[in-house]
């Protein structure tokens, strides 16, 4: 019922769904987008939210992690150096529908994604190879938060179960961790 809401927003003529894989600085990485424009020069996404104040606006769009890896890739895979994207609104309750455009750089997206994005990924592709020969790295080697395991084990998820003891950790500790592996 939120598609008939959100359908006018999109674009006419755009292709549905497109899922690509690229590299990002030697480590794997995919992207998902809802639809495509058929020149494939922008791109966009549906997305639900519980109201306007839980939106990205055109200003915050360019620091959220998910925009800026998409956009990144979108740009790597067709050629380009800059992208308009156009994320579609619906709100859950009231099925109010609205748009927020904005205009991606590789530049920018680059940057961005080096900064915030970088360093997890060379941390998850460690907890991925420890978890994959079976090994599990000494208690003190990989800092835990409790938070971010959250019965869901998101860091936990990599060595197969939670056995690291609670303390707090901060995302510094986590990137310099990752570097120090690296070296």
């Amino acid at each position: 019922r939120w598609a008939r809401a959100l359908y006018p927003l999109t674009p006419p003529g755009v292709l549905c769904e497109l899922e690509q894989h690229f590299d990002y600085r030697g480590h794997r990485a995919s992207f998902r987008i809802d639809f495509t424009l058929p020149t494939f020069d922008g791109f966009g996404d549906w997305k639900s939210c519980a109201g306007p104040k839980w939106a990205l606006t055109s200003d915050t769009i360019k620091t959220d992690l998910q925009a800026n890896l998409e956009a990144y890739g979108f740009m790597t895979v067709f050629g380009r150096s800059d992208v308009p994207i156009r994320w579609l609104y619906v709100d859950k309750k009231t099925e109010r529908a609205w748009h927020v455009d904005a205009h991606m750089t590789l530049a920018g997206t680059q940057a961005y994604l080096d900064e915030h994005a970088l360093p997890w990924m060379r941390l998850i592709e460690k907890m991925r190879a420890l978890h994959s020969t079976g090994a599990t790295p000494p208690v003190t080697a990989v800092p835990h938060d409790p938070l971010a395991c959250d019965g869901v084990g998101r860091m936990c998820a990599f060595l197969g179960a939670c056995i690291m003891k609670q303390s707090p950790v901060q995302l510094v500790q986590l990137h310099q961790w990752a570097q120090t592996e690296d070296q």
